[in-house]
């Protein structure tokens, strides 16, 4: 089922053109792709692919798919340059690891890439290990941004208790912060 994920989001990747990024949730997505490589890159030079695995698991379904994908879909509906963009650029670099954990599946998806003129490399594996960039992590927004997903998830937990469709906006929501000194 996880996998299943993986592949229907490449359904979603356009020829995308290099842009600026300004958008907040385009900014998050982006700093948690390099949060990602960087602790992917550390935790298989510690010889723990188990924990690199979970964590590329963990930015495939809640980060890419549940997250930033449900943020940037109206945008996507509309041929959003940045949003395509960054979808494409983040999809890319997330195969590239995990070719290493799944060779055939992130071979095939890079094949059906290569010939939607996506990617040039002939294959996921003559590709380079995606290197971070440091300057793009934003730890603060990443903080933040996990704050809104916990409080829509909250939302959704309570409309689902009150057997209310998704489509229906909610009359009233009050959400109370507690600031952690």
């Amino acid at each position: 089922r996880n996998i299943n994920i993986l592949l229907n989001m490449s359904r979603l990747l356009e020829k995308p053109s290099v842009c600026d990024i300004s958008k907040s949730e385009d900014k998050w997505i982006i700093s948690r792709l390099n949060s990602l490589v960087k602790k992917v890159t550390k935790e298989l030079e510690a010889l723990h692919p188990h924990t690199a695995s979970r964590s590329l698991l963990d930015f495939w379904l809640n980060d890419l798919s549940r997250g930033y994908i449900q943020f940037v879909r109206d945008r996507l509906a509309q041929k959003d340059k940045q949003a395509e963009y960054v979808l494409s650029y983040c999809y890319i670099e997330l195969l590239k690891m995990c070719a290493i954990f799944t060779p055939f599946i992130a071979d095939h998806v890079w094949q059906n890439l290569r010939e939607k003129g996506l990617v040039k490399e002939e294959s996921v594996h003559l590709c380079d290990w995606p290197a971070v960039d440091a300057k793009k992590i934003n730890k603060k927004l990443e903080s933040e941004m996990q704050t809104a997903l916990e409080v829509i998830e909250k939302g959704l937990a309570v409309m689902d208790q009150a057997q209310m469709g998704l489509k229906w906006p909610l009359a009233k929501a009050e959400i109370k912060c507690i600031e952690h000194l």
